[in-house]
């Protein structure tokens, strides 16, 4: 039984819809992934950036009450001596308080709380002993500090504190190094969006392509099928590329990194972060440069 020319259309168009929703859908798969990688990373750095915080400000104040429990000792008529103790001893409580709950479940949280509590306590019995505890504090959190391996250590890097003071502080460890500037990381979260526009740009456009390719209008139009095929393909090559550097972002903290660390799909490493860019722009363009001549060569044989 022989198919009819309307019928042989019908398919031509059903199967050339299908693969534009096909399109569609993994366009939008692609970025939903992509976006929910970039918003978990975020909320990563967030905590990260709170912990050092933490424990900047914790060391700072054990520290400060060193100094301000002694001042107090030798005058003990000196109101503004023991009102700086008071706040130091505070503020040294309200981050270990803060550092417990990053602990929280561990024996590192019990050790965190007891030096809070034996800390007011000692301030409030023993005011004469506050500074040699106020050292216990500070060689706690120095010695919890050290086996923290959601931060490190970096002489060079300093936090400012609540007092506007600048104190070396742990440093959030991303999982490459690089620059953590807002500036920077904006770059790269432009960058990441520049790109998701693309691959959706990649996707509609195969589609319409693919439908040229595979149905009686796009047949009737007398387009080279060459071209077009070269097209399809270059336009493919441009969305896997786009998509290895779409789904790198979140691991970097900066475009500047992305661009000189290697990169690949399945964690290969193939090339850097700004060849496959120059890869992407250079696909999609070739991919165009096809269709424009499919269209020139309209009707050769």
């Amino acid at each position: 039984m022989q198919t009819s020319f309307a019928e042989v259309e019908k398919i031509q168009f059903f199967w050339a819809f299908v693969g534009s929703v096909v399109g569609l859908v993994v366009g939008a798969a692609i970025t939903l992934w992509t976006t929910e990688r970039t918003l978990l990373a975020q909320k990563q750095q967030w905590k990260r950036d709170k912990l050092l915080h933490s424990y900047a400000e914790a060391i700072f104040y054990a520290s400060k009450l060193q100094v301000s429990s002694e001042n107090a000792n030798r005058d003990p008529n000196d109101k503004e001596a023991r009102k700086e103790v008071r706040q130091h001893v505070s503020e040294t409580q309200r981050h270990l308080t803060l550092l417990s709950a990053f602990h929280g479940g561990s024996p590192r949280q019990i050790e965190l709380t007891a030096a809070a509590a034996s800390l007011a306590v000692t301030h409030r019995d023993e005011p004469q002993n506050l500074s040699s505890e106020a050292a216990k504090v500070e060689a706690l959190l120095s010695h919890v500090f050290a086996g923290d391996k959601r931060v490190s250590f970096a002489p060079s890097t300093s936090v400012s504190t609540a007092e506007g003071q600048s104190v070396p502080a742990p440093v959030a460890a991303p999982p490459h190094s690089g620059s953590s500037d807002s500036h920077a990381f904006d770059r790269l979260e432009l960058l990441f969006d520049y790109t998701k526009f693309h691959i959706g740009l990649y996707a509609t456009l195969a589609s319409a392509v693919v439908a040229l390719i595979g149905t009686k209008w796009g047949e009737s139009l007398l387009l080279p099928p060459f071209w077009l095929w070269v097209s399809v393909l270059s336009i493919a090559l441009a969305g896997m590329a786009g998509g290895v550097v779409a789904s790198s972002c979140p691991s970097f903290s900066s475009a500047k990194e992305l661009y000189s660390t290697d990169l690949g799909p399945f964690r290969a490493k193939v090339m850097s972060g700004e060849w496959w860019t120059y890869a992407e722009h250079t696909a999609f363009w070739i991919g165009i440069g096809a269709i424009l001549i499919a269209f020139a060569r309209r009707g050769a044989a």
